[in-house]
């Protein structure tokens, strides 16, 4: 009796508590999105440079001798045709001396020579000469002509050994490097002062094996100087400038890098041979107006070697879809894929490690599906 009891007691309990039972939904994640508009376009690499001059002359003598006069100063502007060293000049004149008077004992004994030749000459057609003493006249002309030719020469050489007393500026341009003083003993050939000439500056670099392939002579370049500051919109910023390749070496150097020089196509009268500067080299891949630039937090890694998924908003039902794409390139924080993706997708780009294919989600920016 008491089991009927209590059995007739506990159902309509027990019934009550089922009809109570409420179902609860898993919450709607909320997703960080994008919409894809942007097409890759060309590839930007940033690569350390130095400013060099046009042209660097060192200027030397082509003599020997103590130098009286050196009027240069690093730093210096110079014209062509300036007078910049001069050496003692005394030995040169004296060796003038020396040769010249050589040249008249040489021409002296030229005359005696020619007389003495046309004499043996007359006689010898006379026949009151022998061939011997005719030739051996015609041989002494000839050896005095010699003497002669040989002393002049050497009298021209002289002379302009003597004006190479004198360092004369071929170039334009400023003084960067003296390397004596005066009163110094020099030979030829050693470096008195190093010339930057005027003209277009030009930029030394050295840029990757795997980048030098995609460069050409006569690609366009960007420079900044990031020593040289001018006020933009009330902000002091590094100046830029442009320019263009003009040679790119056939051989690598040190690390396997390629030497590529850069002359400046804008004028920047604040830059100066030594300074560095930052170039940014552009050129187009195969990504080039055909991939989309996505951050790298919108892609999902998988296990093939440069391909991934994303996960593409499904405005109409709410949900994401995972669409398959592979990584051309990586720029700094972004990536160029191409493949299942079109432009005016919204796409997931934080926590998409935690979604899944057909996945309710909501959007954090709501306008985007508009």
């Amino acid at each position: 009796m008491w089991r009927k009891f209590l059995v007739l007691v506990l159902l309509p309990m027990l019934s009550g508590c089922e009809e109570e039972q409420v179902i609860v939904e898993a919450p709607v994640r909320a997703i960080k999105s994008l919409v894809v508009t942007q097409r890759a376009g060309e590839q930007v690499r940033r690569i350390a440079g130095i400013i060099e001059a046009n042209l660097v002359t060192d200027i030397a003598f082509e003599v020997s001798g103590r130098i009286l006069g050196l009027k240069a100063k690093v730093g210096d502007r110079v014209d062509v045709g300036t007078l910049i060293a001069r050496l003692d000049p005394e030995p040169y004149l004296l060796k003038i001396q020396s040769i010249q008077a050589q040249l008249n004992e040489a021409e002296a004994r030229l005359k005696d020579a020619t007389a003495k030749f046309a004499q043996q000459s007359t006689l010898f057609k006379k026949g009151f000469a022998t061939q011997t003493t005719f030739d051996t006249a015609r041989a002494n002309l000839d050896s005095a002509t010699s003497s002669v030719n040989l002393t002049k020469s050497s009298l021209e050489l002289a002379k302009r050994d003597f004006k190479k007393t004198d360092l004369i500026v071929p170039v334009a341009g400023q003084i960067s490097e003296k390397y004596t003083e005066r009163f110094a003993e020099i030979t030829a050939g050693q470096k008195i002062v190093e010339i930057s000439s005027d003209g277009r500056l030009k930029i030394r670099a050295t840029v990757p094996e795997g980048m030098v392939q995609r460069l050409k002579i006569g690609d366009g370049v960007d420079v900044i100087f990031p020593t040289i500051m001018e006020e933009r919109n009330g902000t002091m910023v590094p100046q830029s400038g442009t320019g263009r390749i003009i040679e790119i070496a056939g051989s690598a150097g040190a690390a396997n890098s390629y030497p590529v020089t850069v002359r400046l196509t804008s004028e920047h009268l604040d830059a100066k041979p030594g300074m560095t500067v930052e170039i940014s080299f552009k050129f187009t891949t195969t990504a080039t107006g055909t991939a989309f630039l996505l951050p790298i937090s919108a892609v999902l890694p998988t296990a093939e070697k440069n391909n991934g998924a994303i996960f593409v908003f499904d405005k109409q039902k709410n949900i994401v879809r995972r669409r398959n794409i592979k990584v051309i390139n990586i720029r700094d924080n972004e990536v160029e894929v191409v493949g299942d993706i079109e432009a005016g997708n919204i796409v997931a780009i934080a926590g998409v490690s935690f979604l899944l294919d057909n996945m309710k989600v909501s959007l954090l920016d709501p306008k985007q599906a508009r």
